[in-house]
C-alpha cells in the first residue's frame, strides 16, 4: 500500500529482521539470544500480535508462565509505556488492550514479561502502522465512468480501485420505485451493476470501503458522493410497428399518440398493414391538416441527443402547402405546423421531402423534462404518402 509513509518499507524490513514483522505473532528463538541471571527463570511472551487502527492499536500478547504477574509494553524508544496485569494459572493468559492517542506513524512496540519480584523475560518487538487524518484524506471514491437510466432499469459501470490502496467495497444507496431506500454493497473486483427498480428523477450516493491493513481493527470511509441518473429517453414501438387497432388495412398504432386529423381513414390512419409507418392523404382518403402522432418521454438534463429516422420511400414535396415534419418538442403535446419555425417549445425540426431518406437531428435537453416526438403534418388529398422504417434516439456528442 502507497501512502505518505515512503520510508516506512525499509522500517518494516528491518523489524521483519529483528524480530517477527508488523501484524504477526512474534515469537524469538531462545537459543538465539543471550540469557541473564534476571531473565532465565522466567518465560518470555509467547506471542505479540500488533493490530493497525486509526490514531491507536491493538496489543495481543499470550503468556503462558503462572510466575509471569505483568506484561510491560513500550513504544517511542521506551518513553510510552503501558502495564498490564497477567495471570497464567491455568496454563496461558492473552492479554489485549487498546493503546489510543497515537500519531500517524509506525510505531515498533516492544513487550516483556514480569514477576512479582521484578524479573524480566526476554523482550519480543513487533510493529504497525497507525492511520489518520493524511490517510483519510487520501482516499477517493470509485469515479463512475457511465450510470444509463431507462425506464427505472439502472446501468452503473465503475471505474477500477487500486486495489493496494486497502479497499473492499463500494457501499450505494438508492430509492426503488416503491419509495423505499435500498443498501447494496458491491466488491472492488466488479465494474459493472444494475438496478431493476430505480426511482426516477431520485438521487442515488455512494461511499467507498478501506481496511488499510491486512490486521486491522478500524474501518475508513470517504464521504458520499451523490449522483442525479440522467434519464434516457426511450421510443416505444420504434420499428417493426404494432397496431393497437386496425380495420382493414388501416389502424392506430400501439404506443402511438395520434389525433383526429391523423385518423382520417374512418377513424384509423397512422398504420398501414401494408408498410408500418405510414400516414397517409388522398387516394379516396380526405387531406390532413395539422397531423400529429408522437410518444411524450422524459429525457434527462444537461444533455445532447440526436434522433434518427429513416424512410422506406415517402413522394412529399418542398412545394407542398404545410408540410411533412420531423419533431422534437417541450411538454406533452406538439405545436400546430404553422407555428414550428416559432414555437419556443421546438428543441428540432426538420422537413422531410422525397429527395431524402435518412434524417438525423441533434437537440440538447437543459434539464431533466418530458419531450414530444413524432410527426407534425399538413398535406392535401392529392395523394401523399412516406412509409417509416424506424425511430431511433442516440446519445449525442457533449
Amino acid at each position: 500500500m502507497k501512502h505518505k509513509y515512503n520510508n516506512y518499507s525499509l522500517k518494516l524490513l528491518l523489524l521483519v529482521i529483528i524480530a517477527t514483522g508488523s501484524l504477526f505473532s512474534c515469537e524469538s528463538d531462545d537459543s538465539l539470544l543471550p540469557i541473564n541471571s534476571a531473565t532465565s527463570s522466567l518465560a518470555k511472551i509467547q506471542s505479540l500480535v500488533i493490530k493497525s487502527g486509526k490514531n491507536r492499536v491493538m496489543v495481543n500478547a499470550i503468556v503462558g508462565d503462572p510466575n509471569i504477574s505483568e506484561v510491560r509494553i513500550y513504544w517511542d524508544n521506551k518513553s510510552d509505556s503501558v502495564v498490564l496485569p497477567a495471570n497464567a494459572s491455568n496454563g496461558v493468559d492473552t492479554i489485549t488492550t487498546i493503546i489510543d492517542n497515537l500519531q500517524e506513524n509506525l510505531y515498533i512496540f516492544e513487550a516483556q514479561a514480569f514477576n512479582e519480584e521484578g524479573k524480566s523475560s526476554k523482550p519480543v518487538s513487533g510493529g504497525a502502522d497507525v492511520f489518520g487524518s493524511n490517510y483519510s484524506s487520501s482516499l477517493v471514491n470509485r469515479p463512475i465512468i457511465t450510470n444509463e437510466l431507462i425506464g427505472s432499469i439502472l446501468d452503473i459501470s465503475f471505474g477500477k480501485m487500486d486495489m493496494s490502496s486497502g479497499v473492499r467495497g463500494t457501499e450505494l444507496i438508492y430509492e426503488n420505485t416503491d419509495g423505499e431506500n435500498q443498501e447494496i454493497y458491491i466488491k472492488p473486483d466488479k465494474d459493472d451493476i444494475s438496478l431493476q427498480n430505480f426511482k426516477t428523477g431520485s438521487t442515488f450516493r455512494y461511499r467507498n470501503v478501506f481496511v488499510p491493513a491486512l490486521i486491522a481493527i478500524d474501518t475508513f470511509y470517504t464521504e458520499y458522493s451523490s449522483y442525479r441518473p440522467k434519464p434516457f429517453p426511450v421510443l416505444k414501438n420504434a420499428s417493426s410497428f404494432e397496431v393497437a387497432e386496425s380495420s382493414g388495412r388501416w389502424g392506430n398504432l400501439a404506443d402511438w399518440i395520434a389525433n383526429e386529423a391523423v385518423k382520417n381513414h374512418d377513424g384509423f390512419g397512422g398504420y398501414d398493414s401494408k408498410n408500418g409507418f405510414n400516414i397517409e392523404s388522398g387516394w379516396g382518403a380526405p387531406g390532413i391538416t395539422n397531423g400529429k402522432i408522437y410518444q411524450t418521454v422524459t429525457a434527462g438534463g444537461a444533455a445532447n441527443y440526436t434522433l434518427n429516422v429513416e424512410f422506406d420511400a415517402n413522394n412529399y414535396s418542398e412545394s407542398d402547402e404545410g408540410g411533412y415534419y420531423i419533431i422534437i418538442a417541450k411538454g406533452d403535446g406538439l405545436p400546430d405546423v404553422e407555428d414550428i419555425a416559432t414555437a419556443p417549445e421546438v428543441l428540432g425540426y426538420q422537413r422531410v421531402t422525397s429527395s431524402e431518406m435518412n434524417y438525423n437531428i441533434d437537440f440538447t435537453v437543459e434539464e431533466t423534462m418530458e419531450i414530444s416526438i413524432g410527426i407534425l403534418t399538413t398535406q392535401s388529398d392529392s395523394g401523399r404518402y412516406g412509409p417509416i422504417k424506424y425511430f431511433e434516439l442516440v446519445a449525442g456528442t457533449n
